[in-house]
């Protein structure tokens, strides 16, 4: 991140994961989709609650429109805002970025892909709802602890956890913040069966405690303002950082 900004990773990753889960899309298509989210970012088209919190804050990077438009006066904004041309330079500027970042990705991953498809944690939590829950248990507590958990597996996407636990881990997390959630007693240390660990039972109750409050710190003010905002990235001269050219030309 000292030498690549965020926001070309975002776009080159997006790209890769349609292509790896066969489901490619052009690269247009995912520049349009990031050129609204950079808007709307900019703009922080959120709740006024939210927005206030990301305004406070002296490193958020936010248009000036920003700063005196209610949400629906900037949704009016947005949906007057044209999609990028194709055949302007900076949608130019978007294209290369992608494309040198894609390659970038790739060489660091030295080209092999296949096993990520089969990493994702939600492949497990069907599997382990399974064990853990009683067989004459009702449909309806299934479906919503099920969705739960799942919903929790798309937040540690939000984070590198993947890069540092098992996918199996991470699925149980999922599961017992979810069991939380819903209120529903699921047997004594359940996850102790299920846990990838070094086998005793302190490393498989420290990784559930770890990953779960990971995940429970997405709900945090700190977190909350990042995920709808711009922070000043590592790197100089990025799409995030207003002194960038593309910062001043999106307007």
């Amino acid at each position: 991140l000292w030498n690549m900004d965020v926001w070309s990773i975002a776009m080159a990753s997006t790209v890769l994961a349609c292509k790896m889960e066969e489901d490619p899309r052009d690269i247009r298509h995912i520049i349009l989709v990031f050129d609204r989210l950079y808007r709307r970012r900019r703009l922080v088209c959120v709740e006024a609650e939210v927005a206030a919190k990301i305004l406070k804050s002296s490193q958020i990077a936010t248009s000036e429109l920003a700063k005196n438009k209610s949400l629906s006066e900037k949704e009016a904004i947005l949906r007057q805002i044209k999609p990028m041309s194709p055949l302007g330079p900076v949608y130019d500027l978007w294209y290369k970025a992608v494309v040198e970042m894609e390659n970038r990705i790739l060489r660091q991953l030295g080209f092999t892909l296949y096993w990520m498809p089969d990493s994702h944690p939600h492949k497990f939590i069907l599997y382990f709802l399974r064990f853990v829950l009683q067989e004459n248990e009702c449909e309806k507590t299934k479906e919503e602890l099920s969705q739960r958990a799942w919903n929790y597996c798309n937040d540690s996407c939000r984070l590198d956890v993947c890069l540092r636990y098992e996918s199996e881990n991470i699925a149980c997390a999922a599961l017992y913040l979810a069991a939380q959630d819903c209120e529903i007693t699921l047997p004594t240390h359940w996850w102790r069966e299920l846990l990838i660990s070094r086998g005793n039972n302190n490393d498989a109750d420290g990784i559930l405690s770890t990953l779960g409050n990971a995940i429970l710190s997405l709900k945090e003010d700190d977190a909350t303002v990042a995920a709808h905002s711009f922070l000043p990235s590592l790197k100089g001269d990025a799409f995030n950082d207003i002194e960038s050219y593309l910062w001043s030309v999106a307007d």
